[in-house]
């Protein structure tokens, strides 16, 4: 987290509140037994916050990159690394549910409709481009929109490739009792196998938890990077078929 020399900083045993021209960016709890010194944001204070279960260690920083071409090109090349280490982890981690989920894709007799909010969800849409220009029928289907009548396009002989980082975004869940009831097989790509989209899906993907590449840890980037990998794979894998 870094700050600016004229941002208003007030902190207390547990929050942390970061005024920037009259609005509250930051606004955190420290986790349980983290550092809680905080000294006016001076560099190299730090601090920890719990975010949805996961500790993430930030220093306080008064100071900007210097701008200069060789600190702005070492942190496009941290960024990189940071995304293609997680690519090259998340090939390690594939096992037998992704061999399952090739199959479920090859054998389907419709079309693969994929769905995701959010970043996910843009993601989502160029797996379907990948899926749809190496042969495999498929089709984007809005979350938030199926549950107003857009679910009506999934057909008996379709499968369903949901994507969501957390396996729990509510537009999401809310249309998993459908397809659990219309049978329909379901193919997660998702951080945990035991969120609520894992444990729901015929067969989950499983990415783990994983780093954003921004310095708050928080947008999605990293994530979706390994995401739209895995989506690759699937679609690539299945086309060699």
């Amino acid at each position: 987290l870094e700050c600016n020399a004229s941002d208003a900083i007030s902190w207390t045993e547990s929050h942390v509140v970061v005024i920037r021209q009259g609005v509250a960016l930051w606004f955190v709890a420290a986790g349980e037994g983290g550092s809680r010194r905080f000294e006016n944001g001076r560099s190299g204070t730090e601090f920890t916050m719990s975010r949805m279960d996961r500790e993430l260690r930030m220093e306080i920083s008064c100071e900007s990159p210097d701008g200069s071409d060789e600190t702005l090109v070492r942190l496009g090349r941290e960024i990189l690394q940071m995304e293609g280490d997680a690519v090259v982890d998340a090939a390690a981690r594939l096992d037998r549910a992704f061999a399952r989920a090739v199959r479920l894709v090859y054998a389907c007799e419709g079309n693969v409709i994929v769905t995701g909010m959010g970043k996910a969800g843009i993601v989502g849409k160029k797996i379907m481009a990948t899926l749809g220009s190496t042969g495999t029928h498929s089709h984007y289907l809005h979350p938030a929109e199926a549950v107003h009548g857009d679910l009506g396009r999934i057909r008996e002989n379709d499968v369903v490739l949901v994507l969501s980082q957390s396996g729990e975004t509510e537009e999401v869940v809310r249309i998993l009792p459908v397809l659990e009831r219309w049978r329909i097989p379901v193919i997660a790509i998702t951080a945990r196998a035991d969120s609520t989209l894992g444990t729901a899906a015929t067969v989950a993907l499983s990415i783990g938890e994983l780093r954003e590449a921004d310095r708050l840890g928080l947008a999605p980037s990293t994530s979706t990077t390994v995401m739209l990998a895995v989506g690759d794979a699937l679609a690539l894998v299945v086309s060699r078929l």
